[in-house]
Formats: structure tokens, C-alpha cells, sequence
């Protein structure tokens, strides 16, 4: 039954491919359609591993996001927490973020909105690399408290601010390297979780004429 329906609709079809003069036996359509499939198979490969490519790491993920300014002015980088999977209950995380302190200086951290529904407290501490006078290393650990412990949530976990001093060259990027990132759970004694460092953190030096950007949080995150 199929193939009585099947068989005319080829007929019809098959003067495209030969400028409308004849219609082409049923094998040579047979054999076009197959090459079309096989193409439409090497697209759809094709597509999905680019897809796979962009997907993001496997993994509970702190990374951080970009801002800029102008000289004399103060930018702010975000650090993000992602939990995976989202019902994953981390207790407490620590990083290290290392930078280049010719350009910037580091001033303050600020805690984010999802800290205090958590009741968390954080600390941030910054020191010259002893193997490089040229860079910074702050060391920051973020951890709820009282009982019972709330978890720390999927998103702003903490706002860094940095100067950017007067003698800054214009054009100028600042990396902001994530090392040593570690979290637990909520256990006791506390679970170690499994946590990949996310996106490195940038600040780029505007001139003058240029206006400062910070990244959004619903984008970047």
C-alpha cells in the first residue's frame, strides 16, 4: 500500500531535477534522495557536536564575570556559583584569583543578595604572589552559618571591586585567573564536592571617549 502512494509522488517530484524535460527512472530519484539524506546526516552530526562543544563542563561551577572603567575609577567583577545538579546543597566554597596588580588594585568584596537568605558570612584576603611581585592573589572562602545551615544558591555569590589607578594604560586587559576552587556539603563533618574552576574574570582599561560596560548578571551567568 505504501509504495502505491510513494511512487507517484516521486514521478512528480523528479522533473526538478532534470529541468522539467522527462521524468528520471525511479532508481536515479531513489539515488538523488539518498544523497540528499546522506547530507542532511553530515548536517545534523555536524550541528551536534558543535552543540556539544559549547556545552558547559559537567560539575559544580564557580567562575567569574567582566566589567570596565577609566582610569581613577572603581569596577566591579562578580563571582558566580553554580550547583550541579541545582538540588545539590553546598555549605561552603573557596577560591583563588590571581592578577596582574599593575593595572588594578583590589579594594573590597561585597556579599550578594542570595548570602543573606542563606545566612552565610565570607572573608577575602589579598596578598603579593611571592613568586611574582608584579601579581595579586586574594584567597576568599564563603560559608553559611547557624542551624540549621541553609545552602548556598545557584547564582551572585560575591561582588569584587577594584581601583583602577590613574597611570593605567588605556586598552589595557587585567585577567582574573580562578585557581584552587573547592567546596562541601552541609554534612558533618563537612562532604568535599566535586567543583571545576567556570569563566576567568577580565577588566579592560577604557580611554577616555569610551563608556565602561559591566557584564549582566542574566547573561554571563
Amino acid at each position: 500500500m505504501t509504495s502505491r502512494v510513494f511512487l507517484p509522488l516521486v514521478v512528480r517530484m523528479t522533473p526538478s531535477f532534470n529541468s522539467g524535460r522527462h521524468p528520471e527512472p525511479f532508481g536515479c530519484a531513489q539515488g538523488k534522495l539518498r544523497e540528499v539524506s546522506a547530507f542532511l546526516l553530515v548536517l545534523f552530526l555536524l550541528c551536534a557536536l558543535q552543540l556539544a562543544n559549547a556545552a558547559p563542563p559537567n560539575g559544580t561551577v564557580i567562575s567569574l564575570g567582566s566589567g570596565s572603567g577609566q582610569a581613577k575609577s572603581q569596577v566591579s567583577v562578580p563571582l558566580f556559583l553554580t550547583p550541579d545538579p541545582p538540588s545539590l546543597q553546598v555549605g561552603e566554597i573557596s577560591a583563588t584569583i590571581t592578577f596582574n596588580n599593575k593595572d588594578v588594585s583590589f579594594v573590597k568584596a561585597e556579599k550578594g543578595f542570595l548570602l543573606d537568605s542563606a545566612g552565610a558570612a565570607f572573608e577575602v584576603k589579598s596578598e603579593n604572589d611571592p613568586k611574582d611581585p608584579n601579581k595579586s592573589i586574594l584567597h576568599l572562602e564563603v560559608a553559611t552559618k547557624g542551624e540549621p545551615r541553609q545552602p548556598l544558591h545557584d547564582g551572585l555569590v560575591l561582588t569584587l571591586a577594584f581601583q583602577i589607578p590613574a597611570e593605567a594604560s588605556a586598552g589595557a586587559k587585567v585577567d582574573l585567573v580562578l585557581e584552587k576552587v573547592s567546596a562541601n556539603d552541609l554534612s558533618a563533618p563537612p562532604k568535599a564536592i566535586a567543583v571545576l574552576p567556570g569563566k576567568n574574570g577580565t577588566i579592560e582599561v577604557m580611554s577616555k571617549d569610551q563608556a565602561p560596560y559591566v557584564a549582566c548578571f542574566f547573561f554571563s551567568h
